[in-house]
């Protein structure tokens, strides 16, 4: 399908989602995420889910009491004064105030709820490119074959139309492929059996390499020959 008149190369930053700010955020929340690390917190920031050790923080056979809120119409406040340090502020003391009053001790606080084999991936917004390196050792690096499977339509759709380069949508769109399982070589056909009998469609997408100094998490090949249709 050609590309339709007047319409440039589009990218996901278009649609409100800065991929690269997202990641300059985290690197620079990490030094104060780490700063109010407590016995329990059994996890870095920047996986898909965070782990909690009870018994290591001192709590053996207890309920746990789970609050969310949300800083609400404050935050139009905020904007118009100019003024955010204290947004923050309020939605921590938010949702902690919830947990005093029925009697509990915060634990830990989640701005974002996210949910092996060796390892899964799950592929959603950033891409493969910016999922699978959240389950590799900085040591590895994937190397992905991106003609051994075939884009669901509107993938190629997307690009053609938008214009999207192969590395935006790379790091975008999961390009068909949901899940990404790291196992050892040797179990493939043991994990894929496992898998299929599930009801599930396996499809073995690349290798995990030793990756060098400086080099990229993943590398993916033959976009172009993937996408040529």
């Amino acid at each position: 399908m050609a590309k339709e008149k007047g319409i440039s190369a589009f990218r996901y930053k278009n649609a409100g989602v800065d991929i690269d700010a997202g990641a300059d955020l985290v690197e620079a929340i990490k030094p104060l995420a780490r700063s109010t690390h407590r016995p329990g917190v059994a996890s870095d920031l920047g996986g898909f889910g965070a782990l909690f050790d009870l018994k290591n923080a001192g709590h053996g056979d207890s309920i746990l009491v789970v609050s969310t809120d949300g800083v609400g119409t404050k935050l139009k406040v905020a904007v118009a004064v100019g003024k955010h340090d204290t947004v923050g502020i309020d939605l921590v003391a938010m949702c902690v105030n919830d947990l005093v009053v029925q009697g509990a001790e915060p634990l830990f606080f989640l701005d974002y709820a996210g949910g092996g084999v060796k390892a899964l991936a799950h592929i959603t917004g950033g891409g493969l490119v910016e999922n699978i390196p959240r389950v590799l050792p900085a040591s590895l690096c994937a190397e992905i074959d991106a003609t051994s499977w075939t884009p669901p339509e509107v993938f190629t759709w997307l690009a053609k139309t938008g214009d999207i380069q192969a590395d935006e949508m790379t790091r975008t769109f999961n390009c068909g492929i949901g899940m990404a399982v790291v196992a050892a070589a040797e179990r493939t056909a043991e994990v894929t059996a496992a898998l299929t009998r599930q009801g599930e469609t396996v499809i073995p997408i690349g290798t995990v390499k030793a990756r060098p100094e400086n080099g990229p998490a993943v590398v993916i090949k033959g976009v172009g020959e993937a996408w040529a249709g």
